[in-house]
């Protein structure tokens, strides 16, 4: 870290601030807060049910470009009761972590972060994830998701 608003570079050290200051002359003496920058949006969607395992696996793959990232928590339907899903997404770097069958936490979050995000349309894609409806679902495309996002998982360190 260097501190642009100082006038003296500390010894024996690069002199990134020194270069900084050339590079933006009309910025000397300013403090980081004084420059404009760009603040995130989020978008945070909850459901009290377990979520379609096939359409979290579709929007962890979509990768959404304005979408930096995605955290959260989610149950999904599985045969026989719901499975947990911590979510950490970080640009394209997935992570999950699975958790055993979780009866007394069906539902879950998702919270998407981004800077100039399309609030409403990631609103609704995240609904449509956390709908939880696999009606219509055979049971071969639930069991095929859940192994996807088995392969997701990474151990926690």
């Amino acid at each position: 870290m260097f501190d642009i608003a100082g006038d003296e570079d500390p010894q024996d050290q690069l002199p990134l601030a020194q270069l900084s200051r050339q590079w933006h002359p009309d910025r000397e003496g300013e403090h980081d807060h004084a420059r404009p920058h760009a603040h995130a949006d989020t978008v945070t969607v909850t459901t009290p049910s377990p979520a379609n395992p096939s359409r979290l696996l579709a929007l962890l793959r979509e990768r959404l470009p304005e979408v930096y990232r995605l955290k959260g928590q989610v149950s999904v339907a599985a045969p026989g009761g719901t499975r947990r899903f911590p979510v950490n997404s970080v640009g394209g770097d997935v992570r999950l972590e699975g958790r055993p069958d979780s009866p007394d936490q069906p539902g879950g979050e998702l919270v998407a972060i981004g800077v100039h995000m399309d609030v409403s349309h990631t609103r609704t894609l995240l609904e449509r994830v956390l709908e939880g409806s696999t009606s219509g679902l055979p049971s071969s495309a639930l069991t095929d998701a859940l192994h996807q996002l088995d392969h997701l998982c990474r151990p926690s360190i």
